[in-house]
């Protein structure tokens, strides 16, 4: 059976510099909006309705390049909802990743679009059930775990999918294990979020290598796995974090193929920085070497706090516009704080939970509830914490000695998404708001109770 075809759709559409409005058809039924930004330049947004004269589930894309020039292209139409897991540009071809089930079949649908022709290509494949997914600039892995191998799909294009096994040595086969323990979070070097990953396994792409780095709290080893996407071949290594006694906890950052780690006790705390073969680059006390650039309460406050029950330290680095290290030590609530690598997917995600609750207002449900509280959904905060304390913040020159003159501004900047988010909540004439931020300005999309469209505008940073 054919699950996916063309629809084209002969609705009122219109473009200018700074918005696009859009009208659906009677028989479209809204199920939510997506927007994403392609290397912070561009964007993508999606606008997913159900057909209720077909019974299928459309998804109407359009695509914005640097200049706010627009396309429309024709929809995506599924059997069964599908959901965005990636999306890429390379070469003038924009691809769509979408993870679609129908009946018992789990598949990828590879959406290809044609930025001068506006030709439509759809490639599908079998979906694993234990996938990782790195969304890069200009392309797509999707890893595979199987029991002791790895398969990985690199996506360029519909027309261009490229498959390979890697398989684990049976001798590293319980490390192996160990580290993929927990599904690995995935974090976006290419963008920078203050305070990274607290998961105990965080995965890195860096330099044709992915990276996964896992640490353990019974014994406080790190481990590296490293994956040669060029080669196909992998590097295991392991060392243990003794620098410090009695350790509460540690974190991790990988910044161009060095992990750096904070690791903190009762009483004091441990910066340290290895390669991926294990080698200590860089080992420094806060209370002894580092306190001639830290002020003496900022690292008591960072000690105190982050050794905490429910807490966790957090470190994490920034290029500087000098080409300099720019290095945020911290530290998060583990019951409130998350990572949000792929941002755009749990804001999209956090949406279309706002729109099902919304559905479900006029039923009122008596029962007790166990499990997590849907409420909490109601706050952003639940998803991203705000900035609400000074973090420590210095200069490391690219030889890991610390440069107390140079400028701490940095390429990528630091966005508190929230408060231009809270903005659009507030008016009440939105609904279905999605959000994609660019270097230097914010793209949304929307549907106006007003005057019954869909309108796509940017708004300057």
């Amino acid at each position: 059976m054919k699950i996916l075809s063309v629809l084209l759709l002969f609705l009122v559409f219109q473009i200018n510099a700074t918005e696009i409005t859009y009208n659906l058809n009677k028989n479209q039924k809204i199920e939510g909006t997506f927007s994403g930004d392609l290397d912070q330049k561009q964007s993508i947004h999606l606008i997913f309705t159900k057909n209720t004269k077909s019974n299928l589930y459309e998804i109407i894309p359009f695509y914005m390049d640097l200049e706010e020039n627009s396309i429309q292209f024709s929809s995506i139409e599924t059997k069964k909802t599908a959901s965005i897991v990636s999306y890429h540009i390379k070469d003038k071809n924009l691809t769509l990743i979408l993870s679609h089930k129908f009946k018992k079949i789990k598949e990828y649908l590879i959406v290809d679009f044609d930025l001068n022709t506006k030709k439509k290509t759809i490639k599908r494949f079998d979906k694993g059930e234990e996938n990782i997914i790195f969304r890069l600039k200009n392309k797509t892995f999707i890893l595979n775990k199987l029991e002791s191998s790895w398969d990985i799909t690199e996506i360029n294009s519909a027309n261009n999918i490229i498959q390979s096994n890697i398989k684990i040595n049976p001798k590293e086969q319980n490390d192996f294990e160990s580290i993929f323990e927990n599904t690995p979070e995935v974090v976006n070097t290419n963008e920078y979020v203050k305070n990274g990953s607290i998961k105990s396994t965080q995965a890195f792409y860096n330099d044709n290598k992915l990276i996964f780095i896992n640490t353990n709290k019974s014994d406080f080893k790190t481990k590296i796995f490293t994956l040669d996407l060029v080669s196909k071949k992998y590097t295991l290594i392991h060392y243990l974090n003794n620098d410090l006694e009695k350790i509460k906890d540690l974190n991790t950052y990988l910044y161009n193929n060095t992990v750096f780690s904070v690791l903190v006790n009762k009483t004091d705390a441990i910066l340290k920085v290895n390669n991926l073969q294990g080698e200590n680059l860089y080992t420094a006390s806060f209370k002894n070497e580092l306190i001639n650039y830290i002020k003496l309460e900022e690292i008591d406050n960072l000690v105190k706090n982050s050794s905490k029950k429910f807490n966790k330290p957090t470190v994490t680095v920034n290029t500087s516009v000098e080409k300099k290290l720019v290095l945020n030590i911290d530290y998060v609530n583990t019951n409130t704080y998350s990572y949000n690598y792929n941002w755009w997917f749990h804001h999209w995600m956090f949406m279309q939970q706002t729109h099902m609750q919304q559905t479900m207002q006029h039923i009122k449900i008596n029962t007790p509830s166990f499990g997590p509280n849907p409420m909490l959904y109601d706050d952003l905060n639940f998803y991203t914490v705000k900035a609400e304390k000074k973090s420590i913040k210095f200069v490391m020159n690219t030889d890991f000695s610390i440069n107390k003159d140079a400028s701490k501004e940095t390429i990528n900047k630091e966005i508190d998404r929230d408060s231009y988010l809270d903005k659009l909540k507030k008016n009440k004439d939105l609904k279905h708001v999605t959000a994609s931020f660019q270097e230097n300005s914010l793209r949304y999309i929307f549907y106006s109770k007003t005057t019954k469209k869909f309108h796509i505008k940017t708004s300057k940073l």
